[in-house]
């Protein structure tokens, strides 16, 4: 009678939409709406690092080797061999679910070089690791909201603002530099804060998250050492374990300035300017769309291009900035 019960209990959660502890239910929701990453064009002719796996530097960093490690086999992502690690959080309300995903890159290389030779030469935005993230708030079965991940920011965005596969899977166009998370195309191809190229044209890069996921929240005696190892080994970097933000997360994060006019930001984190819920929102929260309040001038000017332009206008319409401008921002890019 008790197993019967216990049969019915779970059987009643899933019908609900929910999964409670039965982590077969979590992936199976994780996998339906897991994010489609697709990665700029150049990529590959940039020597940009693909996503990867965090168990290669992992293992190589533990033997000793210190040189630069940067995923170059595409192959790996058509075959579906690059994981998508997901967390999965249950939220105040009723049928609320909060899943983060993270896609691990080896390397981040840089988006400005200024010299004139190896001695003299001063290089932006290149680092070791680098952890990129897209959230989804799922209520009733159904896509609420998509949390964008950029640079030390990150917004979030209405189904209606966001291009789907397959109606589930949300679309997240990455960064050609720095590996950001953006909902459209575009960018000026620069260090600024929404400028960075994204330009899907390959069908070979793209990263289909559904394909190959694992929970960060795993804690099976049979998980691998790199799954909950030593840090150091990634670089510093937290290791899938201690991956995950949940329902209390914000909303947007970054709120630094930026001239709607132009797109430009002018700061490091500038997430919450795009974003249609402000940073005091938990993502978990299901309340109406509030974004964060403009100074008087930006939000005049925002109006003003959308009369002219139309609201894609305002997304990554940046018109190439003058060289200073671009170096007095360019130490933000991480």
């Amino acid at each position: 009678m008790a197993m019967r019960a216990l049969i019915q209990a779970v059987l009643a959660t899933v019908a609900a939409g929910l999964c409670g502890d039965d982590t077969a239910c979590q992936l199976e929701m994780a996998a339906k709406f897991a994010p489609e990453m697709r990665l700029d064009k150049n990529t590959l002719s940039r020597d940009r690092c693909l996503p990867g796996h965090p168990a290669d530097v992992y293992w190589q960093r533990k033997a000793g080797h210190t040189d630069v490690i940067c995923e170059s086999d595409v192959s790996k992502l058509e075959n579906g061999e690059v994981p998508t690690f997901y967390h999965y959080e249950e939220c105040a309300g009723d049928e609320v679910v909060a899943i983060d995903y993270f896609v691990w890159y080896s390397h981040q290389k840089e988006c400005l070089k200024l010299g004139f030779d190896a001695v003299k030469s001063e290089i932006f935005g290149d680092h070791p690791g680098d952890w990129e993230t897209v959230a989804v708030q799922i209520v009733h079965g159904e896509v609420r909201k998509v949390r964008f991940h950029q640079h030390s920011g990150s917004y979030s965005l209405p189904p209606k603002s966001v291009e789907f596969v397959g109606d589930t899977h949300p679309v997240a166009y990455v960064g050609l530099d720095s590996h950001g998370s953006y909902h459209d195309q575009g960018g000026t191809g620069n260090c600024l804060y929404f400028q960075d190229y994204r330009r899907f044209e390959d069908d070979r890069l793209k990263l289909e998250g559904w394909r190959f996921l694992l929970d960060t929240k795993n804690r099976s005696e049979n998980m691998p050492e790199w799954h909950n190892g030593n840090r150091a080994y990634l670089d510093g970097f937290p290791t899938p374990s201690e991956k995950g933000f949940g329902c209390g997360y914000q909303s947007c994060k970054g709120t630094d300035s930026w001239v709607a006019a132009t797109g430009i930001c002018t700061g490091k984190a500038c997430g919450c300017r795009k974003s249609e819920w402000c940073d005091d929102i938990p993502f978990g929260n299901v309340t109406e769309e509030k974004p964060c309040e403009q100074s008087l001038a930006n939000d005049v000017s925002e109006k003003v291009k959308d009369l002219l332009f139309g609201k894609s206008a305002q997304v990554s319409s940046a018109q190439p900035v003058g060289f200073a401008a671009a170096l007095g921002v360019a130490m933000f890019a991480m």
